[in-house]
């Protein structure tokens, strides 16, 4: 389920998030979405089935679980979504964002990669899949001889946003440091 062309995907991840796990399929990101959809899913069985069956085996804790569970999962899903698709790529969040991109440039530049690296961290907070910052890393790493993370900092936006507008540059960068790994 992906978003389709001229598709508001913050308006619709919204009304899709009551469901745990359907907003963030929505937005591209599928792997927490599978995850939050089936845990969502196994707590409000638990409590179904416990209230329609209450039995010895399971007990009336099993309710109490299964509700506090679903809906714990189901907030934070919408929290999550709100997140990620709303406030996130609100305007004054992006200039502030490019902001802090620009800073972490010239701090490497500068020869202050670790300040760099903070500063991008920092973003990684508010999206943990955004592939410009995780291309931003990839490309640091690989410049420092760390091929690891760079290998993974690029895989980690590949699979986040399967379908990115880095995706060219991510998948060149993971063939770079292969190929650097491999030479070493």
């Amino acid at each position: 389920m992906a978003a389709p062309v001229g598709a508001r995907p913050s308006l619709m991840a919204l009304l899709l998030s009551p469901v745990a796990g359907l907003g963030h399929l929505w937005i591209g990101r599928a792997r927490r979405g599978y995850f939050l959809f089936l845990t969502a899913t196994f707590f409000w069985n638990l409590a179904l089935l416990s209230a329609v069956v209450p039995s010895p085996p399971l007990g009336d804790w099993s309710v109490k679980v299964g509700m506090v569970g679903g809906a714990g999962i189901t907030l934070y899903g919408l929290f999550d979504i709100f997140r990620l698709a709303v406030w996130a790529r609100r305007r004054k969040v992006q200039i502030r964002r490019r902001e802090i991109l620009a800073v972490a440039e010239a701090e490497e530049t500068a020869g202050r990669a670790a300040k760099a690296r903070e500063l991008r961290d920092q973003l990684l907070d508010l999206d943990p899949g955004d592939p410009e910052v995780r291309l931003a890393l990839a490309r640091a790493a690989r410049r420092a001889g760390q091929f690891g993370p760079a290998i993974r900092h690029a895989k980690k936006a590949l699979r986040a946003l399967p379908s990115n507008p880095f995706r060219r540059d991510l998948e060149e960068e993971i063939m770079r440091a292969e190929d650097r790994s491999l030479g070493n």
